[in-house]
């Protein structure tokens, strides 16, 4: 009976890390994209108006889960990617196993793989659900902010614009760094 070595350890870590370090600039690239695609779909005039009707429900309409999901399509076929790398790099570590007959028996991953296309769906929708929390987060954060403190409708507008993309603990850095610039 032939056993299977499993690549285990840190020799199966170093392995995916080197898979996600190659895939890493790309998940960025396509992240920052998708951002910015976001971004492009707020309307400065528009958000300017609905904070001035203190419409704030409606501003955060504009940048709903459906909104986020369209302008991350590309981040999501790179996450995809990704995972698809990460099970073709633990396919391949396995080392050659010998069938019943002698012949040479390899694990595969591939795209039409249900499990691997699943887990791949299961981790971009959850990440793009993260991301769009987090948008609707800081938008309402800022604006209810703006209101507060009084600020032009217009320029509290361009800061939603501006901070798409950031956490809630970057766009407070941000605004504490603008008031010390002040």
């Amino acid at each position: 009976m032939n056993m299977i070595r499993k690549v285990t350890g840190p020799e199966a870590v170093e392995l995916l890390d080197q898979a996600a370090r190659k895939m890493e600039p790309r998940l960025a690239r396509t992240f920052r994209d998708g951002m910015e695609r976001l971004r492009d779909r707020i309307n400065a005039d528009k958000v300017a108006r609905l904070i001035e009707q203190r419409r704030i429900d409606e501003i955060l309409r504009l940048l709903d889960f459906r909104a986020t999901q369209e302008a991350m399509e590309d981040f999501r076929a790179t996450v995809s990617a990704a995972v698809l790398a990460g099970a073709r790099v633990a396919a391949a570590a396995q080392p050659p196993v010998r069938g019943v007959g002698g012949e040479e028996v390899r694990f595969v991953f591939n795209a039409t793989n249900p499990r691997v296309a699943r887990y791949a769906e299961q981790i971009s929708s959850t990440r793009i659900r993260e991301v769009s929390n987090n948008v609707r987060d800081v938008t309402r954060g800022i604006v209810r902010a703006g209101i507060v403190a009084g600020d032009n409708p217009r320029t509290t507008a361009i800061q939603v614009r501006e901070n798409i993309g950031l956490t809630a603990r970057q766009e407070r850095a941000v605004a504490n760094y603008r008031r010390s610039l002040e």
